[in-house]
């Protein structure tokens, strides 16, 4: 157990890092260039960014929740979230894609890996899942999802909360948004 929370950490503040890099190169490099050339491997730096920066962090964040729920939910519960959230996104990505349904005419740029069927990132589905997930047990726990009252009794309609804990992740996470272009 102490090997999986050490992975967890590990990965979680990798996905921080690029990030936090990530930013940095939209908010500094990007509307000032010249910063590059104060920097020793200013270019260098830069060009690995470019090449694999969106990979490394959406694999970084998608690994650091898979061990979470692994940890936390267990085997069976995350196996239950994560093959439908990847097989339903990657689904829903590749007829957006292709034929532009359900989200419209759009296509990927080629900044996120390896594109499946030559229209979508590996790593979309990987950041469907990990947003998602994120974003349901936020709200589950805003909900009171599986939580007590002072008698020790589960809430009334826990149902209705899980339903709303769901319907309610689902509304909150568009992964992917800022790599898409309209065509």
């Amino acid at each position: 157990m102490k090997q999986l929370v050490t992975a967890e950490r590990f990965c979680l503040i990798g996905h921080l890092v690029a990030m936090a890099f990530g930013l940095a190169g939209l908010l500094l490099v990007m509307p000032h260039p010249e910063f590059l050339s104060l920097l020793p491997a200013g270019q260098t730096l830069f060009q690995w960014s470019m090449a694999g920066g969106g990979v490394v962090y959406i694999l970084l964040g998608a690994i650091a929740v898979a061990v979470y729920a692994f940890r936390v939910l267990g085997l069976r519960n995350w196996l239950v979230f994560m093959l439908p959230a990847v097989l339903i996104s990657l689904a829903s990505e590749l007829l957006g894609t292709s034929i532009g349904f359900p989200f419209g005419d759009y296509s990927y740029l080629s900044g996120l890996g390896y594109k499946i069927a030559g229209l979508v990132p590996f790593t979309i589905p990987l950041s469907w899942f990990y947003l998602g997930l994120a974003s349901y047990l936020l709200s589950r726990a805003g909900l009171g999802v599986g939580q007590v009252n002072a008698a020790g009794e589960p809430f009334k309609f826990g149902w209705l909360r899980q339903i709303a804990a769901i319907a309610s992740a689902l509304c909150c996470s568009p992964p992917g948004t800022l790599c898409l272009i309209r065509r």
